[in-house]
């Protein structure tokens, strides 16, 4: 890929702008990780590429309540640290005149488009706020919220051709398992409106493919920066960890939201239709975010798998990132059930890969966003179907090949390998800061 074009050069001061509606004051799932992961790993980052030293960091990213559930302060403490130390900040944006109250008062019904365009509006403001001094800004833009950004930037920022967009699709219409036709339209119009200066991140193989192929995106106007797992976070630490909510026997591990697309009914069904107990006890992770009439099932079928024997299902039904990265790494697991039926590229998936014990197999639905992080790993084994017929026999096979006394390490990789993930988005990035060097502002 060509570096992006710039004008003339002559000095200038610049920034790095991260923008996002999930992530920094909470955790909620996969992108967010990926998104303070990006946060702690910044140092490092600005480290290899020299004008990230002399850029400030700039962070937009939604004003959550404190009182939410969901409000992680240690989250945002870090990230008006890291942007102290590089010169710049944080903006929260709230939701209207209110702090947003959750996760699901930011993302909201999936088929509220105009919800998301205003979100999108808003933040606009805040990036061209955070810009206002800078002769040339990289927008880092996280979620579909974004996605009209490169427009509502010309619109609200004094001279917006200053932006280049960054965009990070963490979610696309096409693989929901429900179609929906009016995210779709509204996709493929905020694309119609990127820039030249602008361009869509991949974020895995799979949602490449699908950007090319089904979107139409030109191979010019995307980037790669597959989600790869920071492994000298703080969050995979289990010094001083207290186990006291893991089981202390052998036990089977499912961690996925409480929805038809991640498939938790296969995993119930599975254990409900086990009455010999051929299968370990199960640790039943599965945050339910909003009663639907699918939770009131899945709770229902929890209360079942309960009956059946004391201990039989701990299930947990709140995000607890902490509580998840303590099993996956605790020694009494004994093999891990991914029947996801929708995923771009899990982060759950990389640290299984990374996290677990080599010797613990994973069972995993074959999809394509599944097989291609998998293939890194051995003792993974690949279920044709979701069905709880088809899903049991794998896991049984899965079970019978595993060997729990012979473990193994797990293949954690270093923050070096973390970095080399964002090589190609840098050398976009900072060629467009560079303008001291090879361009020039406004």
């Amino acid at each position: 890929m060509t570096p992006l074009d710039t004008p003339a050069a002559r000095p200038g001061r610049v920034a790095l702008v991260l923008a996002t509606p999930g992530g920094i004051t909470y955790e909620g799932g996969g992108a967010h990780v990926v998104i303070n992961q990006f946060v702690e790993a910044f140092p490092l980052l600005s480290r290899q590429y020299e004008v990230l030293r002399r850029a400030s960091l700039r962070i937009v990213a939604a004003d959550m309540a404190p009182s939410s559930e969901n409000y992680r302060g240690d989250l945002l403490r870090r990230a008006q640290e890291v942007a102290a130390a590089h010169s710049g900040g944080v903006e929260l944006i709230r939701n209207g005149d209110h702090r947003f109250t959750g996760f699901t008062d930011v993302y909201g019904p999936p088929k509220d488009i105009e919800r998301r365009r205003r979100i999108c509006r808003d933040f606009a403001g805040g990036i061209a706020r955070a810009g206002e001094d800078y002769d040339r800004v990289a927008v880092l833009a996280h979620e579909d919220h974004l996605s009209r950004l490169p427009a509502e930037l010309d619109r609200r920022a004094r001279h917006g051709d200053r932006y280049a967009v960054f965009w990070f699709p963490h979610t696309l219409s096409e693989f929901f398992s429900t179609p929906f036709p009016e995210r779709r339209s509204a996709e493929q119009e905020s694309l119609a409106g990127f820039r030249p200066q602008d361009r869509v991140v991949s974020v895995g193989g799979t949602v490449d493919r699908f950007l090319r192929e089904s979107y139409d995106v030109p191979p010019d106007r995307l980037v790669k920066c597959y989600n790869e797992i920071y492994p000298d976070a703080a969050r995979y630490s289990t010094a001083g960890s207290d186990e006291a909510d893991l089981p202390d026997r052998p036990f089977a591990l499912f961690c996925g939201r409480m929805n038809p697309d991640k498939r938790p009914d296969v995993i119930l069904d599975m254990y409900l239709r086990d009455t010999e107990f051929r299968l370990p006890d199960l640790l039943f992770i599965a945050p339910a975010e909003k009663a639907s009439p699918y939770v009131e099932e899945m709770l229902s079928k929890i209360t079942a798998i309960q009956g059946m024997r004391p201990g039989r299902i701990v299930p947990v039904t709140t995000y607890q990132s902490r509580l998840v990265h303590q099993a996956i790494q605790s020694p009494n697991v004994r093999i891990v059930l991914m029947p996801s039926a929708m995923e771009l590229r899990s982060i759950l998936s990389l640290e299984y890969c990374a996290l677990l014990p080599a010797g613990v197999p994973v069972v995993y639905h074959e999809i394509p966003a599944l097989t291609e992080v998998f293939a890194r790993r051995p003792l993974t084994f690949a279920s044709d179907s979701a069905e709880p017929s088809s899903y049991t026999t794998s896991v049984h096979e899965a079970l019978a090949q595993s060997t729990p006394q012979d473990r193994g390490a797990p293949g954690r990789g270093s923050g070096d390998q973390y970095c080399h993930t964002y090589t190609e988005l840098m050398a976009q990035v900072t060629g467009w800061l560079d303008i001291e060097s090879t361009g020039g502002g406004s």
